[in-house]
């Protein structure tokens, strides 16, 4: 059982129990399937006018927190996923630093591989550098997916979309990646220079063996106290057509339907997820704020970091779906399967689709 299910189970086990506290911070992934187990107040209920609240927000976050013709939280924080590199190994390497410059848009990713290969440097048939791993840190299925202009789920019809086309593209890119870089022989690399549990310094990204990562809005605290300024930049995520692909997760405040003070508890959320509130949850953060009307104020790298928050308005998110970490698991599965050579990317997401559309079907 993956973590984001023990979490929920824990969580309906303590509410049904009546031992549940009246507010819960919780992963927005997973409200829509509290919300189906009918653990979560309908805010709706206690405050007819909660929609107004919407325009306020981040789209992608507030529509996280909704569930059928229901409203099961406020959006508290959120995070973008972007493209890291180390300005200075790739102009040691003669790479034209300027492609790589927000303005510029989004590299496609056709254009980063053929630049990337000097960086691939092997000794005794062991890495000793990779210029760019696609599925490292948060080289998802969903960051791939939306990348390559894919959707994975039809809202009108109600359905998980694993197997529509540009899904199939993105796994397939994942899959003759992992084929021309030898999946294994990255593993060893990795699991080399950055074992379970090392310290930030260690990571591939500060020590130059992987100079080019895609990661969360969070890795800029990181990057910003092991390196110099001028040592790095972050810009979109490459895509196919020049597309600007990002996702976001995060959190929302939720009521215990069982709370005896969920009206309190509504306006302590209201407040605590409002401008004042964020405020105070982002401050010296590398949190982003899901409320419009709050800036980041971080203790980082300030001009970096207001390109991250830029992308949080436009940033796509999971389906919102009551089978939300259960679907995230199986294309977790099916993705390194698919990379493992252990099956075809068709037969990979035709299994994501026969286990997770049923199970869909039985809470519609």
């Amino acid at each position: 059982m993956d973590d984001d299910e023990e979490n929920i189970d824990s969580i309906t086990t303590s509410i049904a129990s009546g031992l549940g506290p009246d507010i819960i911070s919780l992963d927005r992934l997973m409200v829509s399937e509290a919300a189906a187990k009918n653990i979560l107040a309908n805010l709706k209920e206690s405050d007819e006018h909660l929609e107004n609240l919407a325009p306020n927000y981040v789209k992608s976050a507030f529509d996280e927190i909704r569930y059928g013709n229901g409203i099961y939280g406020v959006p508290t924080v959120t995070d973008v996923r972007a493209l890291y590199y180390r300005k200075d190994i790739l102009k040691q390497n003669g790479i034209n630093l300027s492609e790589f410059e927000p303005h510029k848009g989004p590299l496609k990713i056709s254009t980063l591989d053929e630049k990337i290969s000097k960086l691939n440097v092997l000794k005794s048939g062991e890495y000793q550098s990779i210029g760019f791993v696609p599925w490292f840190e948060q080289g998802w299925h969903y960051t791939w997916g939306f990348a390559f202009g894919g959707e994975f789920y039809d809202s009108s019809k109600k359905s998980v979309t694993p197997e529509s086309p540009r899904v199939v593209e993105a796994f397939r890119y994942l899959q003759k990646s992992a084929q021309k870089l030898d999946f294994q022989k990255v593993e060893r690399a990795i699991n080399s220079w950055y074992p379970p549990h090392a310290e930030p310094a260690k990571h591939p990204f500060m020590t130059g063996k992987i100079p080019i990562v895609v990661n969360g809005s969070w890795f800029v605290e990181e990057v910003s106290i092991h390196l110099n300024r001028d040592q790095w930049g972050v810009t979109y995520i490459p895509s196919v057509e020049g597309n600007k692909a990002s996702w976001s997760g995060g959190f929302a405040l939720v009521i215990n339907r069982y709370s005896n003070y969920k009206q309190e508890a509504l306006d302590f959320i209201k407040f605590a997820a409002g401008p004042i509130g964020q405020k105070i949850i982002v401050k010296n953060s590398a949190e982003l704020p899901t409320h419009l009307g709050v800036s980041s104020d971080t203790a980082f790298d300030k001009e970096r970091f207001g390109f991250l928050e830029s992308l949080r308005k436009e940033s796509l998110s999971r389906p919102a779906i009551p089978v939300g970490a259960k679907y995230w698991q199986s294309l977790t599965d099916g993705m390194f399967s698919v990379m493992k050579e252990k099956e075809s990317v068709e037969k990979a997401l035709g299994k994501v689709k026969k286990e997770i559309q049923p199970i869909l079907n039985s809470l519609q």
